[in-house]
């Protein structure tokens, strides 16, 4: 056990027996008795380092199940997590995709409503300057006038000139 000291000293001869904790070993006549005891005590020393070491086995095993009970957790966890993720990226990736078609589309219409609107801009110009009427400038009335008077004059004579006649 740990903390507790024992040694095992063997002197010769009974002179005087060696004091310390521990077992002691002499070759006198006390030998088979004092032998039995330390046998007994080295059994016992063997019986508490089974123990201890049966028990740090014990203690070993807990921990290492308990702790592969956590791995495996944590891998269910990841793959869980792994699985999600992956089904986000593909719906991520068809969303992007239905996007792109999108975007394509509404391109393809701006480009021709642009071509109808530019068209149909055109044509009303058109149609403005047929159908508005523009104030003449002040040289063309008067051009215009001039000529109907000039008009107006021959008119005048020549049926002055029938009537003469």
């Amino acid at each position: 056990a740990p903390g507790r000291k024992t040694g095992l000293v063997q002197t010769q001869g009974s002179a005087a027996p060696a004091r310390q904790t521990g077992l002691v070993q002499t070759t006198t006549a006390g030998q088979h008795k004092k032998s039995d005891d330390v046998a007994g005590v080295v059994m016992h020393i063997l019986e508490v380092a089974e123990s201890d070491f049966a028990a740090l086995l014990t203690q070993a095993r807990e921990n290492e199940s308990e702790s592969q009970r956590k791995f495996d957790e944590l891998m269910e966890e990841n793959k869980v997590a792994t699985l999600t993720k992956k089904g986000g990226v593909k719906y991520k990736n068809r969303e992007v995709t239905q996007l792109e078609s999108t975007v394509s589309e509404q391109s393809n219409n701006l480009e021709s409503t642009q071509d109808e609107l530019d068209a149909v801009l055109d044509y009303i110009s058109k149609l403005n300057a047929q159908c508005v009427a523009k104030p003449d400038s002040y040289e063309e009335k008067k051009r215009r006038r001039e000529e109907e008077i000039q008009g107006l004059q021959e008119a005048l004579q020549i049926l002055e000139g029938d009537a003469i006649a």
